[in-house]
């Protein structure tokens, strides 16, 4: 599963920040710092919310980044190549017919 917002911020080229690493398995892993920010909040499918120590820790996070444009842009510009050379429709177009090639 790759969802559409995400693919729509890396063809956009935008800084995202998630709450956590994705469970999603993507062709290429996404990585934080280079695709995205990550606020390390222990969520998931078991724990829906973190602790409160955690979200304490979030405007801190959010604030040193914001004092740090060369990290975001730095993010920004990763996705935008991160999407012409694996999420763009003709490249998920390859990696289907490749996956197809291996089954068949």
């Amino acid at each position: 599963c790759v969802p559409w917002r995400m693919i729509g911020a890396l063809a956009s080229g935008t800084c995202v920040v998630l709450d956590r690493a994705p469970f999603s398995a993507w062709p290429e892993p996404l990585v934080a710092n280079r695709n995205f920010l990550d606020l390390e909040l222990p969520v998931g499918p078991e724990t829906p919310v973190g602790t409160e120590a955690s979200y304490d820790a979030v405007p801190s996070k959010i604030e040193s980044w914001l004092e740090a444009p060369e990290l975001i842009e730095h993010v920004a510009r990763e996705n935008a190549d991160y999407f012409d050379n694996f999420a763009a429709p003709e490249q998920v177009g390859r990696q289907i017919m490749s996956a197809a090639d291996f089954i068949g």
